[in-house]
């Protein structure tokens, strides 16, 4: 796998280059999510890196690829894209591909648990998962989810739970007819997920069977 150190030569040599795209810098940062060994988020390559991807994701548009900066952003514990990646989600300008839109819902389930109950924060996160995100649902394609995917909307399909009361209908966070487009989608996950299990390592069976865990505490899995 390559270290940091050689990545971190890779952005310089890029940055004098001046030929540092979006799709280039964030499969750069996706690059580093995945090095094992930690590095410093303060060196001045990996600032740079967050500049360019700055810069660019804003002056970027038409249907980005967003899987691969918000899976590193995620991995990497980041907070620096939230506002840039929250427009591009409320402006409709991301890729409709599974993969895409399966991070887009974990990252945004992720930002609306990390702001207390009725606060502003909680709320836009909410409206955009629930007008624009689950809505894409169904017209996901199941045959493209690879385990992360599956491990990613299992993990939000478990927060987004917590957010509708059956009891208390009213004065629920999420409609029931939003809840309704994850529990119609659910069994279909399920059931590709068994297909697909022969294709999983050890590594991913364990974080699928979490994630579905912590589903089924949620109160969302069908009882069959």
């Amino acid at each position: 796998m390559t270290s940091s150190i050689e990545i971190f030569k890779a952005i310089d040599l890029a940055h004098k280059q001046g030929d540092f795209k979006f799709d280039e810098a964030a499969n750069t940062l996706s690059d580093l999510a995945y090095v094992i060994m930690p590095f410093n988020q303060q060196a001045r390559e990996f600032r740079l890196l967050i500049s360019t991807i700055k810069k660019t994701l804003d002056s970027t548009q038409g249907g980005l690829k967003l899987y691969n900066l918000v899976d590193a952003v995620l991995r990497l514990k980041l907070n620096t894209f939230d506002e840039a990646i929250r427009q591009k989600i409320d402006n409709g300008d991301y890729s409709r591909t599974s993969k895409d839109i399966s991070v887009l819902i974990n990252f945004s389930c992720q930002k609306a648990s990390e702001h207390q109950e009725g606060s502003m924060g909680r709320e836009l996160w909410l409206k955009m998962i629930s007008e624009r995100l689950l809505n894409e649902l169904r017209f996901l394609s199941l045959n493209d989810l690879q385990a992360e995917q599956i491990s990613y909307l299992s993990e939000a399909f478990s927060i987004l739970g917590t957010y509708h009361d059956q009891a208390d209908e009213e004065n629920s966070q999420l409609s029931e007819q939003h809840i309704k487009l994850v529990t119609d989608f659910i069994p279909k996950l399920i059931d590709h997920t068994q297909i697909e299990l022969y294709r999983f390592r050890v590594s991913d069976l364990v974080k699928l069977l979490h994630g579905f865990e912590k589903l089924w505490d949620s109160g969302l899995l069908p009882d069959k």
